[in-house]
């Protein structure tokens, strides 16, 4: 397959991919990179090892600018934390010069990009029940919480299905830019 070919497939890949395959893809992408890090690293590729570095940062930011802090504020705080963590941790391998960080931000985003990939395999329905699961799962949470009693909140079953085969043709923001 020629380079034009490829990256053809690759934007096509990113454009038809829903939130949760984006993200998957992210975290995939930037394990490839750090693991480049640490192959630059061992053979005294300095140069190689910074670009590589760099690149994983760039996709740690666009992970760290895609959180939604109004729609689960605690959430996106302690990712927001994770995320500075991982880059405080990978500037260091420039100013060290050891590749250890790399595989240190490694072992923290394996267990996120698999969680991510079990999201990114279900079916674009499948996602709405989980997301509706575990939105009435908060909201039944917050109203006990302020002191509401009974069967807590059950969503309205959905009634027009042409507004939500209209919804589905409109691509979700995921507010994640992507450079392949």
């Amino acid at each position: 397959m020629n380079g034009n070919a490829a990256l053809a497939y690759k934007a096509q890949q990113v454009n038809s991919a829903n939130p949760a395959q984006i993200v998957f893809m992210l975290y995939e992408k930037a394990i490839i990179h750090l693991r480049d890090v640490i192959a630059k690293g061992e053979s005294k590729d300095v140069m190689g090892r910074c670009e590589s570095n760099c690149l994983a940062q760039e996709i740690i930011f666009q992970l760290m600018d895609a959180l939604d802090h109004e729609a689960a504020p605690d959430f996106a705080a302690r990712m927001d934390k994770l995320y500075r963590f991982c880059i405080n941790h990978l500037v260091s391998i420039d100013i060290v010069g050891k590749t250890q960080p790399a595989q240190d931000v490694i072992d923290l985003l394996i267990p996120l990009r698999e969680s991510w990939k079990q999201l990114a395999e279900k079916s674009s329905e499948e996602l709405r029940v989980e997301m509706r699961k575990a939105h009435t799962s908060q909201l039944n949470q917050a109203l006990g919480n302020a002191g509401f009693s009974g069967n807590g909140y059950q969503p309205a079953p959905q009634q027009n299905t042409s507004y939500s085969q209209e919804q589905e043709s409109v691509p979700p923001r995921t507010g994640i830019s992507v450079s392949i």
